[in-house]
């Protein structure tokens, strides 16, 4: 969705998922972070602008072999193409 929010743009095509945006800067982030684990709040998922940035230029379209192990639409579009952190785990069942 062009010129909308990200999470706005997720939280529209998922709106059974609820999506908070914490910001925290890189020096207080060890601390935040430690914080949150002692009171078992810790985030699902968090993303580090910095080391995203350091991966945009590497990112490669998934094949389409590989692509059709994924469930449909859980692959995200950028720049058009279908790519993947590494760390994403969303295969298919063999169900």
């Amino acid at each position: 969705m062009p010129g909308k929010p990200p999470i706005d743009a997720f939280q529209k095509e998922n709106p059974t998922i609820q999506v908070q945006k914490v910001l925290m800067t890189g020096d207080s982030r060890p601390q935040f972070l430690k914080t949150l684990m002692a009171a078992g709040n810790l985030p699902d998922v968090m993303l580090d602008p910095a080391e995203l940035a350091k991966i945009k230029d590497v990112l490669a379209p998934l094949p389409d072999d590989l692509l059709a192990q994924f469930e449909e639409g859980s692959v995200p579009v950028f720049k058009g193409q279908k790519v993947l952190l590494p760390a994403s785990k969303q295969l298919r069942s063999e169900t």
